[in-house]
């Protein structure tokens, strides 16, 4: 009977594990540019901290949108100091005929020093504005991304659109293991249940911005997009995934850059997403605990043995699908290399490690600044 359990859980897990990939792979393939009766005005928060790889590039392709009504660009630094500002005042002084100006926060009293930037951006945005959307410093997007972001807005019931980050390996180990294990979040944005707004790319109208009283929670927050989902999800608000207003960005290249990062991520969802937090402990725990089972079929030979080839396949049938809307996604700019197929199997048990890990956190480093986890609760 408990043999027949696991192969049971298998053939689900492999049935479900390929359709959400394919539905991931669909929505990639389908995505259109967006068309709407009308173009709301928007204002673009961009914060911004250092100098990231390829800056120049992710502000020229902020620059080259392709949006069909008037929108201005916010961006923000903590100081003037920042190696960021002088780089952002130059590519502005380039670039007039763009609307865009440039303002620092000083430094970060209650909230994390990105929410505090992003909080002063807001003070900048014109009384006409009525969308605001927010981007990361080291994301570079296509010329679709603000009209993809905006378009969803006019459907009845959406509180917030996001895009996402589409990690781009450059060869080495760790970098694809990265977005390898990242990419998995794909899967989820193509539910709306269980999508979630994405800060690095992501936008809502500024009557709800101000309705749900957004700048106060931020004020007390430790990340900007999560508590964003909390409060849209508790109000009966959907969140909308736009797959053109992904944007492509470097991957952490070491073991430790990765960690740091992964367990971050960890975090967040510990923090901000209590429910899915244990229901994904629960979900690892079960599929370990199946993993051996099924070991143990395979050597007792029989009809049985099927349960471990079952998800082995349905593993390599479901990466090769999201590998190939990554492709889509990002226009043919990142390509996997085939060996990491052969890494997919042991994300599970890589998110199991990172689980614990943060689990045990009791700070977190972001950017150079350690936040004491007890201030968030």
């Amino acid at each position: 009977m408990v043999a027949d359990l696991v192969v049971l859980f298998f053939l689900l897990y492999g049935m479900i594990y390929v359709i959400s990939n394919f539905k991931s792979l669909l929505g990639a393939k389908k995505a259109v540019s967006p068309s709407s009766e009308r173009w709301p005005i928007v204002a673009v928060i961009a914060p911004y901290k250092g100098i990231e790889p390829e800056m120049e590039n992710n502000l020229a392709s902020l620059f080259s949108q392709d949006y069909p009504s008037s929108f201005e660009i916010i961006f923000v630094t903590q100081s003037e100091d920042d190696p960021a500002y002088g780089v952002i005042r130059q590519f502005l002084a380039s670039r007039p005929d763009v609307r865009a100006k440039l303002v620092t926060a000083g430094e970060a009293v209650a909230s994390n020093q990105k929410l505090s930037n992003q909080l002063r951006a807001l003070r900048e945005v014109s009384k006409d504005t009525e969308v605001l959307t927010f981007i990361d410093s080291d994301l570079r997007v296509s010329p679709m991304w603000l009209r993809s972001l905006v378009a969803p807005l006019d459907h009845s019931g959406v509180g917030a659109t996001t895009g996402y980050r589409l990690f781009r390996p450059q060869g080495k180990f760790w970098d694809s293991v990265c977005a390898l294990w990242d990419s998995v979040n794909l899967l989820a944005l193509s539910y709306p249940r269980i999508s979630f707004p994405w800060g690095g790319s992501m936008a809502m109208r500024c009557e709800l911005f101000r309705q749900l009283d957004v700048a106060r929670i931020w004020r007390k927050s430790l990340t900007d997009d999560l508590s964003l989902g909390r409060v849209l999800r508790e109000k009966g608000f959907r969140i909308t995934f736009s797959p053109l207003a992904c944007g492509i960005t470097p991957s952490p290249s070491s073991l430790s850059e990765f960690w740091r990062w992964a367990t971050r991520q960890m975090i967040m969802v510990r923090l901000y997403m209590r429910r899915l937090w244990i229901v994904s402990l629960l979900g690892l725990v079960f599929y370990h605990l199946a993993l051996i089972g099924s070991g143990f079929l395979w050597v007792s030979g029989g009809w049985l043995r099927v349960a471990l080839p079952t998800l082995l396949l349905s593993r390599v049938v479901g990466i090769l699908l999201r590998k190939r809307a990554v492709e889509i996604l990002s226009a043919g700019n990142i390509r996997w290399h085939l060996f990491i197929l052969l890494l997919d199997p042991l994300m599970p048990t890589l998110s199991l490690f990172l689980w614990f890990a943060a689990w045990r956190a009791k700070e977190i480093e972001w950017r150079g600044i350690i936040y004491c986890l007890n201030d968030y609760r």
